[in-house]
């Protein structure tokens, strides 16, 4: 227990670390955007001339291939730097907000829906594997209550903003190009932030 401790970073500590918050702002982009495509699924497709049973026919093979991606992360995330997997689900995240705007044919509607199937399943499998990698297990409980809260908080903001996009605009397409370009930020981010080091050790945190 002691070795654990040594190890482990307090939520103190991670919160000055400007590599957390690279991580938090890419898994925050994630649920927030992921829940305004699927809340309005139905009102994209009908924009696109799909019917709302093909919307739910499409979910239907977004959750198929969210688990089976969910197996294929597990075995990425101890292969791979936190970086690179990050990298993966916001790049697999911009092709779908990409797709959300032209998929017109089966073909682009099967390809929305491995995308962001590939999302989907690269979020959980992050969120649950590298913070621990990352800032060790004797202060998870505080550091994942944390950014439990921040996902929580892209989850609400998402469908409001995808919402205000359509009142404004008549279309989705404005929100979903934000999201591409935050995306693009996010995975800036993953791949030239450094692994965290400590600087700073106060057991008493």
């Amino acid at each position: 227990l002691a070795a654990i401790e040594a190890e482990s970073w307090t939520l103190n500590e991670v919160i000055k670390n400007p590599t957390f918050w690279t991580f938090v702002f890419g898994r925050i982009i994630s649920p927030a955007w992921g829940t305004g495509l699927i809340l309005n699924m139905v009102s994209i497709f009908d924009e696109l001339g799909h019917s709302a049973a093909t919307a739910a026919s499409n979910y239907a093979l977004i959750t198929i291939i969210t688990a089976v991606m969910s197996i294929v992360f597990g075995v990425l995330v101890d292969r791979l730097r936190p970086g690179l997997v990050m990298t993966l689900q916001l790049a697999a995240l911009i092709a779908s907000m990409a797709l959300a705007t032209v998929m017109t044919t089966p073909f682009l509607l099967l390809l929305y829906a491995l995308a962001f199937g590939i999302m989907m399943g690269g979020g959980g499998v992050f969120d649950g594997a590298v913070w621990v990698n990352l800032f060790g297990r004797a202060h998870q409980g505080s550091i994942r209550g944390f950014v439990s809260t921040a996902l929580v908080t892209g989850t609400a903001i998402g469908p409001i903003l995808f919402g205000l996009s359509f009142d404004l605009t008549g279309s989705y397409n404005t929100v979903l190009w934000v999201g591409i370009a935050l995306s693009a930020l996010g995975i800036i981010g993953a791949l030239v932030m450094p692994q965290p080091e400590r600087t700073v050790h106060n057991p008493a945190q």
